[in-house]
């Protein structure tokens, strides 16, 4: 079979491309134009089937099916399609950006961005959920926290989800009847649960290359056949539990060493499970 090769650098994939297909090496540079062109304020592209774009640059159909396969496993509100845009982003984050974990763990720079934040002026309050948004005719002027304190305020950003921000922290009367409709009509039930272990030892894959990185083993996935795969996706729309499920995993400790003491606990590691397709509600029983 044909078999493709990619990391976080692009020339390894134009390497595997010139060797499996070397008739479209001109074609894909063409497709990188196209990617890295692609404008993410432009909502037409919304409206372009991937697919149909991807036929006008790349001739082989191998090629095409494989560059959606690694894609597609991310879901798409379209059947054996994405949308234009969503497949620019895809393609950038996982053929050409590749996907990263700060070498140090996300907590560094966390702790800069709340350096910097207080040296501007800022003021952080943990632990104090917002209960509402407190608004005068129509203006917004602070919010309400859950202990009754009050916060005055010119400006409110809010990085809650639309339904917490909208539905949630305002009263039915603050916004348009029809808004209001729109924001409940979102679906936010995801298709994804995430189950954290702690791990006596490394895990050991049986399909990782002899000699991989730190950084190469701590990304693996689990996942069955492509017809099972849609199959699986099938069984949860249905609020079944698959037969089988595709699972991603991330030992997160073997590039930050700082997650798991290993003074404590040498040889121990710690590995975040990504598993889908599971139904938010089950047809018979709860979770």
């Amino acid at each position: 079979g044909v078999r493709l090769r990619f990391s976080n650098e692009l020339d390894l994939l134009r390497a595997e491309i010139a060797r499996e297909f070397p008739a479209q090496r001109g074609n894909f540079e063409r497709l990188i134009d196209e990617v890295v062109e692609y404008d993410d304020l432009d909502e037409s592209h919304q409206q372009i089937s991937a697919r149909q774009r991807i036929a006008e640059i790349i001739t082989e159909p191998l090629l095409v099916e494989m560059f959606f396969c690694p894609l597609m496993f991310y879901g798409s509100a379209r059947e054996h399609d994405m949308d234009w845009g969503q497949f620019c982003i895809m393609f950038r984050s996982i053929f050409m950006e590749g996907f990263a974990r700060p070498l140090a763990g996300v907590r560094l720079i966390l702790k800069q961005m709340v350096r910097r934040f207080r040296e501007l002026g800022g003021e952080l309050k943990l632990r104090h959920g917002v209960d509402r948004f407190k608004l005068d005719d129509g203006h917004e002027q602070g919010v309400v926290l859950d202990d009754g304190t009050e916060i005055v305020a010119r400006v409110v950003v809010s990085n809650a989800d639309p339904k917490r921000t909208f539905l949630g922290m305002l009263e039915e009367g603050d916004l348009p009847g029809d808004f209001r409709d729109d924001v409940a009509a979102i679906k936010m039930s995801g298709p994804c649960a995430k189950v954290n272990l702690a791990l006596r030892e490394e895990p050991v894959w049986s399909g990782m290359p002899a000699g991989a990185s730190p950084n190469q083993r701590s990304l693996a996935t689990l996942v069955p056949t492509l017809e099972q795969a849609q199959r699986s996706y099938d069984q949860h729309q249905w609020g079944e539990l698959p037969d089988e499920l595709w699972v991603d995993c991330v030992t997160a400790s073997n590039v930050d060493d700082t997650l798991v003491d290993q003074t404590v606990a040498p040889g121990r590691h710690v590995m975040t499970c990504f598993v889908q397709y599971l139904p938010f509600a089950l047809r018979e029983g709860t979770w």
